[in-house]
């Protein structure tokens, strides 16, 4: 057990053991822990835990426009995905709409975290580089691009880029 924590009581909490996300309330993929009694209960063998309250990152990109003699406002544009750079930056989800529920990855798809190798990258671990994410593709006036991270862990996006179709 973790003690110490009586100004969080009631409050789900996120919490980083050894770097790696063992809750996250705002990411149904992790565990909701909440703060009972002034603590929480951790699995043991960690040496760093970090326990806090919940945030949520959001990123909305300006909208696409062109240089040409249409605009992209009245032709329409078809983000259909977007690449990241990223520097040291944990899990990271991106769509075209903003979710209608605070904190959720509802309608949203996940940043590939992966190495130069391809290979799925290890609990705990971020990557600096470069990744795409395929997004569902609807057409809009705006084609703007919605980034949320939610768990915690570090996040440095350096650029996003929408790779789109223009015009109807």
């Amino acid at each position: 057990d973790t003690t110490g924590l009586a100004h969080l009581e009631g409050e789900a909490v996120s919490i980083a053991l050894d770097g790696v996300v063992y809750a996250s309330p705002h990411n149904p993929a992790y565990a909701t822990v909440t703060v009972t009694g002034g603590a929480v209960a951790i699995p043991t063998g960690y040496s760093t835990a970090v326990i806090g309250l919940p945030f949520t990152v959001d990123v909305r990109t300006l909208d696409i426009e062109s240089s040409g003699t249409r605009s992209t406002k009245e032709a329409g544009v078809n983000v259909k995905r977007v690449g990241l750079w990223v520097e040291e930056t944990g899990a990271v989800w991106a769509g075209q709409k903003v979710p209608t529920v605070d904190h959720t990855l509802t309608g949203l798809h996940q940043h590939p975290m992966r190495d130069d190798e391809e290979q799925a990258l290890a609990a705990g671990e971020t990557k600096t580089g470069y990744g795409e994410i395929l997004t569902d593709g609807a057409w809009s006036r705006s084609g703007s691009i919605f980034i949320r991270h939610v768990d915690p862990t570090p996040m440095t996006l350096l650029a996003a880029i929408p790779y789109f179709d223009a015009g109807r």
